[in-house]
C-alpha cells in the first residue's frame, strides 16, 4: 500500500475531499498544498519517499503543467495523476505537453472526485513502483548460481494477439526457475532482482534463450502457417555488452530461426541515454531483429525520444492500460503511441489486459496488439501448444472478428 501521497489544489474543498478519501484508502501520509510552489519545494525538500502526486491543472501562481515540468527537471520518480474538470482537448494538450517531461504519469481524476476512479489511480502507481512487498524471499546469489549451473531455467510463454483479425502474432518469453524437488515454479520477482545486482543477467539470458529458441522450433513444427514472433527480455544494463548483438545473432543462427522473428525488448523502467547502449540498440536493428521498448509508461522515455530510437514495438504498460475504457489520460497516451507508432511503422501493445470492457476499448482502435490475462496466462510449451489448438478451433467457429 501507498505511504506517501502529495496533493495540489488551490480548491480547500477538493483537499478536504482527497486528504479523506486517501486515507479512507489507506494512504498513510497525505500533504495537501493550494500553491504549486510550495509543493514544489516540499517534493525537494522531504526525506521520506513520495509515491505519487496528484495535481490540478488550474491553479494560480504556478499552474499543473508548469509544476510537471518542474517535478521532471526534479527527477521526480513517484506517480503522477491530474485532476481536472477541463474540457476534453485542454486535457489531452495537457497530457501532451506532460509526456515530454520525463514523469510518470498515471491517470487522471475527474472532478467531483469519485472514490472508486481514485482508487484505480493509486493502484496504478503501486504498479509502477513494482510493488515489491517485504515478504518476497527472494534467492542469494549463489542459489540462483546453482539454479543455472543445474539448468533450472525454463522459458513460459504469453499470447500476443492482433485484436482485429484474433490472429496469434507473437510470444513473449517469461523466465521461470523450476525446482519440484524444493520450491517449485519460483517467479522472476524473486530472482531477476538478484541477477541485475549481480551480474548474472547474461548467464541468465543464455539459459531461457536456448530453451526458448528450441521451444520455438516445437510450435513451429506444430503450427507451421503460423506468422509469429519470438520475444525476449533484455535489461537495459546489458546494452553496454558489445558483445550482446554477435550473441543473440549466434543464438539464433544455431537453433535456425530467422532474426525478423526474435524481438528483443528493453524495459523502460531503466532511463536509456548512455552512448554504447544506444549503438547496441541501433546494431540490434541493424541486424535484423525487432526491437520492443517494454513497459511504456511506467519510466521516463519521453514522447519525442520514442522518435528517435529504432524501435519496431511499444508496449504500453499494463498500469495505463488498466481501466483504460474510463480513463482519459490513458486514452490519449495510447493516441499518441498510435500515431507515432504509425509514423514509423511500430507496432503498439497493450500489455495486462484483464477485463472485458478494456478489451473492447482496446479492439476499437486500428492496429492494436494485445497481451493479458484476459487472453491467456503465460504458460510453458506444451501447454501453450495446447491453448493454440482451442484458440483456432474457437476463431474458425465465430470467424474473424471475435470476441471472448
Amino acid at each position: 500500500m501507498l505511504n506517501h501521497i502529495v496533493v495540489v489544489d488551490d480548491s480547500e474543498a477538493i483537499r478536504l475531499v482527497l486528504e479523506s478519501e486517501l486515507k479512507a484508502l489507506g494512504v498513510n501520509l497525505v500533504k495537501s498544498f493550494s500553491d504549486a510552489r510550495e509543493a514544489l519545494g516540499y517534493v525537494k525538500g522531504v526525506s521520506t519517499p513520495i509515491d505519487g502526486v496528484l495535481t490540478d491543472l488550474q491553479m494560480p501562481f504556478m499552474d499543473g503543467l508548469e509544476f510537471i515540468e518542474a517535478l521532471g527537471r526534479q527527477r521526480f520518480r513517484g506517480g503522477v495523476v491530474m485532476i481536472s474538470g477541463m474540457e476534453e482537448r485542454v486535457v489531452k494538450l495537457a497530457v501532451d505537453i506532460a509526456l515530454s517531461y520525463q514523469v510518470c504519469l498515471v491517470g487522471s481524476v475527474e472532478k467531483p472526485v469519485d472514490r472508486d476512479k481514485l482508487a484505480q489511480q493509486l493502484s496504478r502507481i503501486v504498479q509502477l513502483q513494482g510493488d515489491e512487498p517485504k515478504e518476497i524471499k527472494y534467492l542469494k546469489r549463489r542459489e540462483l548460481m546453482d539454479k543455472i549451473r543445474q539448468d533450472k531455467i525454463i522459458a513460459y510463454y504469453q499470447p500476443k494477439v492482433n485484436l482485429h483479425t484474433s490472429e496469434l502474432v507473437g510470444l513473449e518469453v517469461l523466465c521461470r526457475i523450476d525446482d519440484p524437488a524444493q520450491q517449485g515454479i519460483i517467479p522472476p520477482d524473486r530472482f531477476i532482482p538478484v541477477a541485475e545486482k549481480f551480474d548474472l543477467a547474461d548467464d541468465l539470458t543464455k539459459k531461457v534463450l536456448e530453451r526458448s529458441l528450441k521451444e520455438f522450433k516445437l510450435f513451429r513444427d506444430e503450427f507451421p502457417d503460423a506468422n509469429v514472433s519470438l520475444a525476449i527480455n533484455i535489461s537495459p544494463n546489458q546494452l553496454y555488452s558489445d558483445a550482446l548483438p554477435h550473441f543473440i545473432c549466434d543464438m539464433c543462427e544455431r537453433y535456425g530461426v530467422s532474426r525478423e522473428k526474435l524481438v528483443v525488448e528493453i524495459t523502460e523502467r531503466q532511463v536509456i541515454t548512455d552512448q554504447r547502449q544506444l549503438a547496441n540498440l541501433d546494431r540490434l536493428r541493424l541486424k535484423g531483429f525487432g526491437v520492443s521498448l517494454d513497459d511504456f509508461g511506467s519510466g521516463f522515455t519521453n514522447i519525442r525520444q520514442i522518435k528517435s530510437y529504432p524501435f519496431t514495438e511499444i508496449k504500453l504498460d499494463q498500469a495505463i492500460v488498466q481501466n483504460i475504457s474510463t480513463d482519459r489520460i490513458s486514452q490519449v497516451i495510447l493516441d499518441a503511441l498510435a500515431e507515432i507508432a504509425g509514423e514509423y511503422d511500430a507496432t503498439v501493445v497493450a500489455e495486462g489486459i484483464e477485463t472485458i470492457e478494456d478489451y473492447f476499448y482496446m479492439q476499437k482502435q486500428p492496429g492494436i496488439v494485445a497481451q493479458g490475462y484476459l487472453i491467456s496466462r503465460p504458460k510453458p510449451i506444451q501447454e501453450l501448444i495446447r491453448w493454440y489448438h482451442a484458440w483456432l478451433k474457437k476463431q474458425s467457429g465465430v470467424g474473424s472478428q471475435t470476441s471472448l
